[in-house]
C-alpha cells in the first residue's frame, strides 16, 4: 500500500523513471552509509530494503506505481508538488535522524568520472545530475557540488531535496545566509516531511 510519508522513490533519491540498474545502485550506495548499530539507521535501512524489494520486482513495482499515481491524482492539489521530489536520505556528516555518524562508507570518488561521462551523453537526465552533485558533495568537492545543485534548483525549483543540499554545501563554504534561505525553502516545500525535519535541525544548528 502506497504511503506518501514512506515514498520509495524519494527514499532512494530517484524519480519514477529510474531504471532497475539505477535503483539497485542507489539502494547499495545509500545502504552503505548506515550503521546498523544505531537505531535511527536501522529504521532507515528497513525503508530502503522495502523500497528495493518493491521497485526491483516488475510486478510489485507496477502495482506500487498505480497506487502512487492514484494517490497523487486524488490528493488535494499541492502547489509545491512535494511528493514528486526525489530525496537522497543519507548524507556523510549526519545520520538520517540527526546524530553525527561515526561509521559509514562514503561513495567512491572513482564513480565521479563515470557519472560525468554518462551525464555528458545524457545532459537532460535529472537522476544522473542529482547523483553527480551528491558524489561531489560526499567527496568534499564543494564548489563543484554547489554549481550542480544550483543547476538542479534552477531546473526543478519545487524540489525540496535540491534546496536542502544546496543549503548544506553553501554552509560548508561559508555562505551562511544562502544556506539558511535554502533550508527554509526546503521546509516550505516539504511541510512536515523528512527533509523539512532535517532542514529545521540544520537551521537550529546553523544559527548557534
Amino acid at each position: 500500500m502506497y504511503n506518501p510519508k514512506r515514498d520509495y522513490y524519494r527514499a532512494l533519491g530517484l524519480t519514477p523513471e529510474a531504471s532497475p540498474e539505477v535503483i539497485r545502485v542507489a539502494y547499495e550506495e545509500l545502504s552503505s552509509f548506515l550503521d546498523p548499530g544505531q537505531p535511527q539507521h536501522r529504521e532507515m535501512q528497513v525503508l530502503l530494503e522495502e523500497a528495493h524489494r518493491t521497485l526491483a520486482d516488475p510486478v510489485r513495482r507496477a502495482s506500487y506505481d498505480r497506487e502512487r499515481d492514484q494517490a497523487h491524482r486524488t490528493r488535494p492539489v499541492d502547489p509545491v508538488g512535494a511528493l514528486d521530489a526525489p530525496i537522497p536520505e543519507a548524507e556523510p556528516e549526519t545520520a538520517p535522524a540527526g546524530p553525527v555518524m561515526t561509521t559509514y562508507r562514503a561513495p567512491s570518488p572513482d564513480a565521479i568520472p563515470a557519472v560525468e561521462k554518462a551525464l555528458a551523453r545524457d545532459p537532460e537526465n535529472k537522476d544522473l545530475r542529482a547523483w553527480l552533485a551528491f558524489l561531489y558533495y560526499s567527496a568534499e568537492r564543494h564548489q563543484d557540488a554547489l554549481h550542480v545543485y544550483q543547476q538542479l534548483v534552477a531546473k526543478d525549483p519545487k524540489n525540496p531535496n535540491f534546496h536542502y543540499y544546496l543549503g548544506n554545501v553553501s554552509y560548508k563554504i561559508g555562505k551562511k545566509a544562502v544556506a539558511l534561505a535554502a533550508w527554509e525553502t526546503a521546509i516550505r516545500l516539504d511541510p512536515g516531511g523528512f527533509i523539512a525535519q532535517r532542514a529545521q535541525r540544520k537551521i537550529e544548528g546553523g544559527r548557534k
